[in-house]
């Protein structure tokens, strides 16, 4: 799954459970997914 969002937003992915918004979101967002958060 990873692979996939490995463009260079992996580190967001494997913080975001939403792998399709994680791409969309910068990495920034990753330390603090906020709304986002499952």
């Amino acid at each position: 799954m990873r692979s996939m969002d490995s463009s260079g937003d992996k580190v967001s992915t494997r913080s975001s459970p939403g792998r399709g918004q994680a791409r969309i979101k910068p990495p920034t967002s990753s330390g603090k997914p906020a709304h986002q958060s499952g």
